[in-house]
């Protein structure tokens, strides 16, 4: 019999522990669960399962002996109290004690009593912890559960409560504190433990907030792979550097985003830095000076890494790209600079040495000129004699021809200049040039843009035009073939495109372009074999002849550079094996002449 009631009562006891326990694991999902947050449904829910389990607690009181009833009242009070506050206590509260009223019979006023007692005791000392900014412990649900327990003891014994205080007796009421502090120490370990997760799960939304944050604001282009070679990552410069496309591939096989970024040589490598990396562990750093990255040019830097899991093994990888495309072109514009400055060496250095030998160089050619027109005269029975003599003189007019290039070549900033139309200019040396070329070559000329200002020395101009058409047509190596020779006027931003050169030539480029300003382009392009770019860069060189030709002194082209340096303007040289060469000299426009020659237009027109 004894036994029997003995299990009764632990049954009776467990299935409240159930019910209370289950209830509690509700409501910490609600409290982190999908209606988390502030609102009131949260709310709502919240008070609807605690006043269920309060409800049930009291209709089926667990009686674990004769005598002693195990009420939930208190602790479910309390961890409304403690946890949700007082907005949700309180209403938890007033319907419990409605409950109450509705059982009724003995016990009535001590249990309202108890239960107002436990929403003021947990609710003000909630606010104790709040004001302290102090979590709470398992001290505090100790203490909440003495605080609770005492006065309501304390109550039941000394108050006049009629019959509830014969079952006051020492033992009831060792198990009731006992009750309430167990009960609430257990019941509150759950909603601690549900906020220590919740906290924790903040922490890492945080974390990952965060570092998404950094991720996206990175300079540099990174995506992730996990380790099924999935997609896991794309940062927001990945996404602006290889278009936003590549949000498609999240998620899918890295090899599919590989083969929409990368094509030929360049896949073929990255899926050999991958393999590498997984191989050995070791990030690998590779660059590409040309890639061709949506339709444009780039360099990249690329880095590809593992990223260990948290037994140190390889778990995911990474793959970094930096865009060094601007430091790949100011290394090509340092490059440049420098050959321009060994080119102006040579240039001061054959300048100082015309300069010098020049005078004494002439003197003696006239000496040599004169005593060999004495013999010219002298030997004019001699034929054959003569003839030498009339040799003599014919090569020193070849050396006074060639100290007048390196003078012109030496004094290119010391000519006089003046406003001049310089497609009247050009027009003038057509007739030389046609008279002076092959007849098998023909010459174009186009200057659909109308007269064009220049403050120049005509002759200059002049000789600029015939050593680049002498030039083209030293590369037709007299077949038959057209020089085009064509004049405009561009800004200063299409002359830096052109001067960029064409994708598929063969381009060499000098001088400085200044913004804002007009150029007056001077094309002659030739439909001859072409140049490689090792003999491209070297064309402008004083004495290099193109093609081991032996034409000319190998100073023609040498000037054009003395002179375009010299009106601070620029060229670039474009060629291509079997596609020809062309030549492109931008000098500065006189502006005001041209704005002036446009205004008498229209007044004329």
């Amino acid at each position: 019999m004894i036994e029997s009631v003995f299990v009764d009562a632990l049954i009776n006891v467990s299935k409240n522990l159930a019910v209370l326990t289950c209830g509690v694991a509700a409501y910490c999902w609600i409290r982190r669960g999908p209606t988390d947050g502030v609102g009131w449904p949260k709310t709502l829910a919240e008070i609807l399962i605690f006043a269920s389990l309060g409800t049930y607690s009291m209709v089926y009181a667990a009686v674990p002996q004769n005598g002693v009833i195990l009420d939930a009242r208190p602790l479910l009070i309390a961890l409304c109290a403690l946890f949700s506050g007082p907005i949700v206590a309180g209403p938890v509260t007033f319907w419990l004690i409605l409950v109450r009223l509705w059982i009724g019979g003995i016990g009535t006023t001590p249990g309202i009593f108890e239960a107002l007692m436990s929403l003021a005791c947990a609710a003000a000392y909630r606010d104790w912890l709040m004001q302290r900014r102090q979590i709470i412990r398992y001290v505090d649900l100790v203490a909440v559960a003495l605080l609770i327990s005492i006065p309501a003891t304390a109550a039941g014994l000394f108050l006049p409560w009629n019959v509830v205080v014969t079952f006051m007796t020492p033992f009831n009421v060792t198990v009731l504190y006992g009750w309430n502090t167990i009960g609430l120490i257990v019941l509150g370990t759950l909603v601690m433990w549900d906020e220590k997760l919740k906290c924790l799960q903040r922490a890492l939304a945080d974390d990952e907030a965060r570092f998404r944050d950094v991720v996206d604001n990175l300079s540099v282009s990174l995506t992730v792979r996990d380790r099924d070679g999935k997609v896991a990552l794309v940062n927001r410069q990945y996404r602006e550097f290889f278009g936003p496309e590549v949000l498609q591939f999240v998620g899918r096989d890295r090899s599919e985003l590989r083969r929409h970024i990368f094509s030929g040589d360049e896949l073929a490598a990255s899926e050999r830095d991958e393999k590498a990396v997984e191989a050995t562990g070791r990030p690998s750093t590779r660059y590409t000076p040309d890639l061709m990255i949506r339709g444009e040019e780039r360099s990249m830097l690329i880095t590809t890494f593992c990223i260990p899991d948290s037994t140190g093994q390889p778990d995911s990888l990474a793959v970094i790209s930096v865009d060094v495309s601007e430091l790949r072109r100011q290394e090509r514009e340092m490059e440049r600079l420098q050959s321009h400055l060994v080119q102006a060496g040579k240039m001061e250095a054959i300048g100082q040495l015309a300069g010098g030998i020049a005078h004494d160089f002439n003197n003696l050619l006239g000496a040599i000129g004169g005593f060999a027109s004495f013999l010219n005269e002298d030997l004019a029975d001699w034929p054959r004699e003569q003839l030498h003599a009339a040799r003599i003189l014919g090569l020193c007019d070849r050396a006074k021809s060639l100290i007048s290039q390196v003078l012109a070549l030496a004094r290119a900033d010391r000519a006089d200049r003046e406003h001049i139309d310089i497609a009247h200019a050009i027009k003038q040396t057509l007739g030389f040039l046609r008279a002076t070329l092959p007849s098998t070559t023909s010459i174009d000329f186009d200057d659909h843009d109308g007269p064009l200002w220049l403050n120049a020395n005509e002759g200059q101009i002049t000789q600029l035009v015939i050593n680049l058409s002498i030039n083209c047509s030293h590369a037709l190596e007299g077949r038959p073939g057209r020089i085009s020779i064509h004049l405009g006027r561009v800004s200063s931003a299409q002359a830096e495109v052109a001067l960029a050169g064409a994708p598929t030539f063969n381009h060499h480029s000098v001088g400085v372009l200044i913004p804002g300003l007009n150029y007056i382009r001077i094309g002659v392009s030739d439909d001859g074999s072409g140049m490689d770019q090792p003999t491209l860069e070297r064309l402008m060189e004083p004495f290099f002849a193109a093609m081991g030709s032996r034409d000319g002194s190998g100073l023609g082209l040498s000037i054009v550079h003395g002179i375009v340096l010299a009106y601070d303007g620029a060229y670039v040289i474009n060629s291509r094996a079997d596609a020809g060469t062309s030549f492109d000299i931008f000098l500065p426009e006189a502006e005001e002449l041209a704005n002036d020659a446009m205004i008498s237009a229209a007044m004329t027109a």
